[in-house]
Parts: structure tokens; C-alpha cells; sequence
């Protein structure tokens, strides 16, 4: 390699070193499920068979009343399809429903992670869950941190370091951190004109 591309090349992993973790879906598959890219400041890549839809939900803030309400019930094991009514977990309680998740378990069991959040919610809920998978249980999180730093160490292993690449693939991979990588995507369970 010449210099001018050993210096473009170290350029281009100083600047991808800087980018922030983020995957979006592809391409679904018939037979494997969900394709998928993803980029962290390490290097990045590919994955698929990991999961058959996209896993990543953003629920809405509910208000403090309703929340403690619903997280009684989680913690008593009584909650049922009307304490959720009006909020984004309706919709998922319907996923789960779909997915055959309360089949298997009861609808508190499935919530039961938001015992373990604050009494009052200052922000979104995040959720992963992949909805047509043979792993029933969801997992919530207070923060999207949270849900990424999961995200990254359950679907995002194997990637390849920037500094095993080729000149063009460090460039296409810096072209997409700043289009479709530059922002993780999320299931929403609202119209979002709401």
C-alpha cells in the first residue's frame, strides 16, 4: 500500500474510532430470520440467525399514578390486560400474546423486570424482545444505554476491527455511521402522529 493510502487508511480509523454503537435490520430471510449490520468504535459487521424480527422496543413514559398502579399488580402477580389499557405495554402485552408468551407464562411474570425500576419513571422504557423467537421472556431496561450495551453483547459478536479492512470498506462503513447507522432504530407501539 502507498503512503498516500496508508495515510487515508489511518484517517478513516481514526474517525471510525469515534463512532458510536448503533445496528439496524437488513434484509429478512426466509429460512436464517433477520439480517443485520452494526458499528462500534472497534470495528463492525454482520449477523444473522441471531433473531427472527427486530427485537428493540421504545415504550412511552407512563404517568406516576398509572405506573405505580401497574407495578403493584407486576409485584402481586394480579396484573391483567385492563391495567395496562392506554399505554404502549397493552401492545406489547399483545405481542406477547401473539408470541404465545403468556402461554408459557403469566402476564406478571412477564413484566416482572419493572419491579426493579425507579417508582417514578423519568423516561422511556426499553425492551428487548424478539417477538417470533424461542426466548419467551422479555428484558427491560430504564435507559437506552442499558438496551444497547445489551443489544451489543447479545447479537453483535464476532465483528471485524477497522484495522483488518480494506481501504473501500472503511470508506463505506464511515458513508453509512453517518446515514444508516448513524441512528439505532426502535418497534414503536404508537402511531407516531400521536
Amino acid at each position: 500500500m502507498d503512503t498516500t493510502n496508508e495515510l487515508r487508511k489511518k484517517e478513516l480509523i481514526c474517525e471510525l474510532q469515534k463512532v458510536k454503537f448503533c445496528s439496524v435490520p437488513t434484509v429478512q430471510t426466509f429460512d436464517m430470520g433477520l439480517q443485520y449490520d452494526y458499528i462500534c468504535s472497534e470495528g463492525a459487521g454482520t449477523g444473522l440467525g441471531n433473531m427472527l424480527s427486530w427485537p428493540a422496543y421504545k415504550i412511552r413514559r407512563i404517568e406516576d399514578v398509572r405506573w405505580g398502579i401497574i407495578q403493584s399488580k407486576v409485584s402481586d402477580s394480579t396484573l391483567s390486560m385492563k391495567d395496562l389499557t392506554d399505554t404502549d405495554l397493552f401492545a406489547l402485552a399483545e405481542i406477547f400474546t401473539h408470541a404465545n408468551c403468556v402461554k408459557y407464562h403469566n402476564l406478571a411474570d412477564l413484566f416482572s423486570d419493572l419491579c426493579d425500576f425507579p417508582k417514578r419513571l423519568s423516561g422511556d422504557i426499553f425492551c428487548l424482545f424478539d417477538d417470533v423467537s424461542w426466548a419467551w421472556r422479555p428484558e427491560f431496561y430504564s435507559s437506552e444505554k442499558e438496551l444497547l450495551c445489551r443489544f451489543e453483547d447479545k447479537y453483535c459478536g464476532g465483528q471485524v476491527a477497522w484495522e483488518d479492512m480494506g481501504l473501500d470498506e472503511l470508506e463505506d462503513w464511515l458513508s453509512r455511521s453517518q446515514d444508516d447507522l448513524s441512528e439505532f432504530p426502535y418497534n414503536t407501539l404508537h402511531d407516531e402522529t400521536e
